[in-house]
């Protein structure tokens, strides 16, 4: 069975896009188990002040780790190429 370069084009670009959404998944669920562990911290925290410390360590985790590592460029690429072999094929019909 061949495959014409069209029918290729639109399997990788939905790969892609895949690959991207499971990354971006990936990325909240480590973040939940973070979260998880800081909950565990504050419970355990004694005091006003540890249990401040440790909100501003999960604020600083939050801010600094997800938006970064969603890796929003891919899910932003993947939808590009979409939209290509998507105006590709209309043109063709």
């Amino acid at each position: 069975m061949t495959l014409d370069l069209d029918t290729l084009m639109r399997q990788m670009a939905e790969q892609k896009a895949k690959d991207a959404l499971l990354t971006a998944r990936s990325t909240l669920e480590r973040s939940l188990r973070e979260l998880d562990h800081y909950i565990e911290r504050l419970d355990a925290a004694e005091t006003p002040q540890e249990k401040s410390q440790v909100m501003n360590w999960a604020l600083n985790a939050l801010a600094c780790n997800i938006t970064p590592n969603l890796r929003l460029d891919l899910m932003a690429n993947a939808q590009a190429e979409l939209a290509s072999v998507a105006n590709d094929h209309g043109r063709r019909e």
